[in-house]
């Protein structure tokens, strides 16, 4: 399964299929029997659960982005490049939120989003930090 991830073809599929569903759970009207308002209601409807699927979403964005960079760029510089994608798109779409019929923008879900990219940095940093580590004990 781990050897199709290393196929360009499958990076990129993937990367767009997690662009497709961030937006779609972003961007999609929030009016009642809709699937935003299913899909909240599954898994609480509060706050705190919509802003841990925010968390979630764009943490699987930038980690799907991050493959797909990968192909293009060095591991450090794909890292900042979807990093900063990850964060403008966190923006852009809560603040296009206040468009869309029963949806709002809010602090807390910007907040999510930016949550989630960062989550994919810190894990980035502790894995190479711990790669480079384990070079020097070699050493």
């Amino acid at each position: 399964m781990l050897s199709l991830l290393k196929q360009p073809m499958v990076r990129l599929f993937l990367a767009a299929l997690a662009l497709v569903i961030t937006l779609i759970f972003n961007l999609l009207p929030g009016t009642p029997g809709s699937l935003i308002v299913r899909a909240s209601g599954f898994f609480g409807g509060t706050d705190a659960t919509d802003a841990n699927a925010h968390i979630f979403l764009f943490l699987g964005l930038t980690s799907t982005w991050y493959l797909a960079a990968t192909l293009f760029f060095s591991a450090r510089i794909a890292c900042r490049v979807v990093m900063g994608l990850g964060m403008m798109l966190g923006t852009i779409t809560e603040l296009a939120q206040r468009f869309v019929p029963d949806r709002g923008t809010t602090l807390l879900d910007l907040l999510a989003n930016w949550t989630g990219v960062m989550l994919f940095g810190i894990g980035f940093t502790f894995y190479f930090w711990m790669q480079r580590k384990r070079t020097q004990q070699r050493a």
